[in-house]
């Protein structure tokens, strides 16, 4: 008699456990609902670097052929662009040990942030806190397919220095 008492009084009733499922179900379609169908994209990149010294620098190799490092611009459609490859490192705050990277990473701005980084090397401020994201550039020209990867700058946050930085001669598209 003693189980059937306690029975009754603390199990739920078969319209309670109804009621109880009805609301669960509607609490995971209310989260799927707010769910996004992708998780949030952070920036691939998020680092601290060195903008390119001029957007004019001409590197001469051993046997005397030469290349730019930065490349810069306006596309038939009126955008504008620079292109550039940085070096990134860490600091092990424990060792003080700074670690480069091995290779360059390509970055290319767009309109607005090429603007910016251009003004940023002119004046001499070429440190820089750096997001971009990657994305493979892939365009036709005359009938033929190109492809290039590049992270692509979404912003520039300039880092204040004590020292003053030696500005450079204005540049122009």
């Amino acid at each position: 008699m003693g189980f059937v008492h306690f029975a009754s009084k603390h199990m739920a009733t078969k319209a309670q456990l109804e009621a109880q499922v009805t609301e669960l179900q509607e609490q995971l379609a209310a989260a799927q609902a707010a769910t996004p169908d992708a998780a949030p994209r952070l920036p691939g990149f998020a680092d601290r670097i060195w903008l390119p010294e001029s957007v004019d620098e001409v590197v001469t190799n051993q046997d005397g052929t030469t290349w730019k490092p930065v490349k810069y611009g306006t596309t038939k459609n009126g955008s504008r662009y620079i292109e550039w490859k940085a070096q990134v490192s860490h600091l092990d705050k424990e060792t003080n040990k700074r670690t480069y990277s091995r290779t360059r990473i390509p970055f290319k701005a767009w309109n607005d942030q090429c603007d910016q980084i251009m003004s940023l090397i002119q004046d001499g401020n070429r440190l820089v806190d750096i997001t971009a994201n990657y994305l493979p550039d892939t365009w036709s020209y005359e009938g033929k397919d190109y492809s290039r990867d590049f992270w692509y700058v979404t912003s520039v946050d300039p880092i204040e220095r004590d020292e003053q930085p030696e500005a450079q001669a204005e540049i122009q598209f």
